[in-house]
This record gives structure tokens, C-alpha cells and sequence, in this order.
């Protein structure tokens, strides 16, 4: 049985409204940690953050329950839905042959169909963006070989006797024009090409996904369906199925340039057909999206021995594939890779809400963090990036003109290791900074 690991995280913005010019004493500003004691006690306040003479505190806490305001409640007076980043993934999903391998009773394939299926029916999941497709594709008919221009070639289809638009897959062969190559396709004039009854070697056939990018809300029962339709079977296209599927993520990040979108390659085994077949040349492929604007990052989920495929993860820029074994407990070990790929892809940035009445007070701004289960912490505010350390912090995008909050490194890293968490932003006390 897989079992979901229970990944949310929530925003809620709290604000202020009628309450933001006064709600809070200018000498005990609550959960204030930047006064001339530092000590940060004030209303609401108990203890907050331990500060020194210098007004440098520690974390905020006000021995609130969970749920509670930390010590802001008195200044609390609206609260706004916060908005996260959404998240947008293309699993594309090796279908070879060898997926088909048993592992005891069950096989390969079975096991992370099954992973995917269960992450698509989680709650957690329900507003992340997946889309999916597969590798090898058949090429198909192949009957248009009035558009077909050198280096393709046209073939007649030894199975279906049509007439093909061949690609070539970059492996030179010796047999004679027509023989199988052994790495898959045909021989023709020194050089193997995909043939009629192989695989695809063209990238755009693969960007044309078996289910289009959507929530899971929307598309979790056609995702379940697609996959109760493929089966295991034919070769590892990767370099053309790869390029595809960034096409397609590229085109949904244009599209909606406020998502974080990424590929997730899932595969048993190294490239055997099309070109590029080479993994610096694959990784090539996922680095230059990495690099591009807007970026598409490669997450590379290994199935058996194919630590190979960690140099696409790390041109990708996502440091390393994760590698699960071909086992019994392989679909457990993809389920939580794709949970940890969901979780990374989680980025903390949040909207500043406006108040429904009065100004904003940019002064007056606090970042508030929830564990589920436990007491509420405020997180205090650095000035810019450049001031993140490992004690973790906030700052705005601008801060001349802000319009996004951003948790520093490890303030992020805090958030995403718990299992469910929420992010509050309180309008209208004065501001905890370091």
C-alpha cells in the first residue's frame, strides 16, 4: 500500500483595516523586538524574542496556541485569503519496455502509476498543476512524405507499408538500407532513422501532451485514465521526449509568468534511441532551460541503477536525481519523490494585501509562522536579501515600491520541513526586524 505524506502549506493574510493607526501604543508596539530595550514586551506581547540594548531580537513568540496571533491579535482586525505561488509540473514518464520488469507480483510500471495515481487523489494536491506525458510515442502513419526534406528520409513502413517521413536518431549502423538497427529504427545510408514502426525522434510530438497542464482538480481523473491506457513497451527516446516537455512547460510559463514550472523526467534506464542519446548532450537541453526567462527546471526521478541521469537533474538546477530502487518498494520511494519535488517547488513569496480601509503602513508589517500543532512565531524583517543569514528573516521584493514579501533561505527551509504549516502577514503593528 503507498501512503501519502500529509503536504500542505496554507497563507492566510491578516489585516488590520479601522485598526491600523492606533491599535497599537507607540511606547509597546506589540511584538515589536526594534525598540530601545530590545526586550520587544509590549501589548500582547510576552517576552517577545529576548532582544538586547541594541534592538537585535530573537524569534517571537507569545506563547500563543496554535492558530493564535503570536502577539498581534490586538492589532488584527481584517483577514484576506494569502496568495502562494502556484505550482506547475510536466511528469513525463517513461513507457519502455523495460518498465515492465516484475519486482515481486507487481511491476515497474504498475508500481509508479500506482504513486502517481495516489498523488494526484491527495487533497494537498488538488491546486498544483500537472500535466503529463509519455516515452517512446509510435511514430505514427507517417503518410505525409510530400513535406519530408533531407537529413529526414522517406521510408516505406515495413509493418504498415505507408509511406514515412523517417528522423534520424544521430547512431551510424553497417547493415544494409532497411535492416533493424540494433539500438532501435532502420538502417539507411550508414545512419539509423527512426522508421515507421519506432519511436518518434521528433521533439514535437512529445510537446503535444497526452493531458494538458491543469489543477489536479480538474484533470486528476483524466491524469488516473491516460495512465490505465499505456503499457510498457518499444525503447527510451529521452533526448526528443525530454526536449518536448520543456517545450511544452516553456510555452505554460509565457503563459502564466506568476507559476513556477517545472519537468519532472521520470525514467528506468539511459537513452537507446534518437538523438541526442548522449547525457551531456540531454543535459545540455535541461540547462538551457534552467537558464532561460522564464526558467524551466528538470527534476530527474531514477528508477533502479541510473545515476547517470543525475548530470540532466544538475544541469536542470536541481542538484541531484532522485533515485529510487526497482523493488517492491519502488512506488512508495516515487510517491515521496514526487512529494519532495512538490514541496521544493513551493516557493515562499506572498502578495501584500491592501487594507480595506486606510493606507498601508509599510512600517507596520509582520510575517507570522504557524506549525500545525503548535505555538505561532513571528518572523522578523531584514532589509534586503543580501541581509539573510541562517537565523532566517523577510524582506520586500522592492523596497522602494514592494508588492511581494519573501522569506530568507532558511526561513523557507523552516516552512517546507514541516508537514502542514501556515503563513500569516498581520497589518498594522509595528514592525519586528532584526
Amino acid at each position: 500500500m503507498i501512503k501519502r505524506r500529509h503536504l500542505t502549506l496554507l497563507a492566510t493574510i491578516v489585516a488590520a483595516g479601522p485598526l491600523m493607526v492606533a491599535a497599537c501604543g507607540s511606547s509597546g508596539e506589540a511584538g515589536s523586538s526594534n525598540d530601545s530595550s530590545g526586550s520587544g514586551t509590549g501589548s500582547g506581547a510576552a517576552n517577545a524574542g529576548g532582544g538586547d540594548s541594541s534592538g537585535v531580537g530573537g524569534s517571537f513568540s507569545s506563547g500563543a496556541g496554535a492558530g493564535g496571533q503570536g502577539g498581534l491579535d490586538e492589532c488584527a482586525g481584517e483577514m484576506h485569503e494569502g496568495n502562494l505561488t502556484p505550482v506547475d509540473v510536466v511528469i513525463v514518464l517513461d513507457q519502455s519496455g523495460s518498465m515492465s520488469g516484475d519486482t515481486g507480483g507487481q511491476t515497474v510500471w504498475q508500481l509508479v502509476t500506482d504513486a502517481i495515481t495516489t498523488f494526484v487523489q491527495a487533497p494537498e494536491s488538488a491546486d498544483m498543476g500537472v500535466g503529463l506525458q509519455y516515452f517512446p510515442l509510435p511514430d505514427g502513419s507517417c503518410d505525409a512524405c510530400a513535406t519530408c526534406f533531407s537529413p529526414n528520409v522517406q521510408l516505406t513502413d515495413q509493418t504498415t507499408q505507408q509511406c514515412c517521413c523517417s528522423y534520424p536518431t544521430g547512431v551510424s549502423c553497417s547493415g544494409a538500407n532497411g535492416s533493424n538497427c540494433p539500438t532501435g529504427g532502420i538502417c539507411f545510408n550508414g545512419g539509423c532513422v527512426s522508421g515507421g514502426a519506432n519511436a518518434t525522434c521528433n521533439a514535437t510530438d512529445y510537446a503535444s501532451l497526452d493531458v494538458a497542464i491543469d489543477s489536479v482538480a480538474n484533470n486528476g481523473a483524466t491524469i488516473i485514465s491516460s495512465l490505465a491506457s499505456h503499457g510498457p513497451v518499444g525503447l527510451t527516446p529521452t533526448g526528443p521526449a525530454l526536449q518536448g516537455a520543456i517545450d511544452a512547460a516553456s510555452v505554460h510559463a509565457a503563459q502564466n509568468p506568476d507559476h513556477a514550472v517545472a519537468v519532472v523526467l521520470a525514467s528506468d534506464g539511459v537513452p537507446t534511441e534518437c538523438a541526442p542519446q548522449d547525457i551531456s548532450q540531454i543535459a545540455a537541453i535541461a540547462s538551457t532551460a534552467a537558464a532561460a526567462s522564464p526558467a524551466v527546471n528538470t527534476y530527474v526521478i531514477g528508477i533502479g541503477d541510473v545515476s547517470a541521469l543525475n548530470a540532466i537533474a544538475q544541469a536542470g538546477g536541481t542538484q541531484q536525481a532522485y533515485l529510487v530502487s526497482a523493488s517492491g518498494n519502488a512506488g512508495q520511494q516515487f510517491l515521496d519523490a514526487l512529494e519532495q519535488i512538490q514541496g521544493s517547488l513551493l516557493t515562499c513569496e506572498f502578495d501584500i494585501p491592501q487594507p480595506r480601509m486606510g493606507e498601508l503602513d509599510y512600517g507596520k508589517v509582520n510575517v507570522q509562522f504557524t506549525p500545525a500543532g503548535s505555538s505561532t512565531e513571528t518572523i522578523p524583517q531584514v532589509p534586503s536579501a543580501g541581509d539573510c543569514t541562517a537565523a532566517g528573516g523577510w524582506y520586500y521584493d522592492d523596497a522602494n515600491n514592494p508588492s511581494q514579501i519573501l522569506l530568507c533561505d532558511a526561513s523557507c527551509d523552516s516552512v517546507k520541513a514541516v508537514n502542514e504549516a501556515s503563513i500569516e502577514i498581520v497589518l498594522g503593528c509595528k514592525t519586528v526586524v532584526f
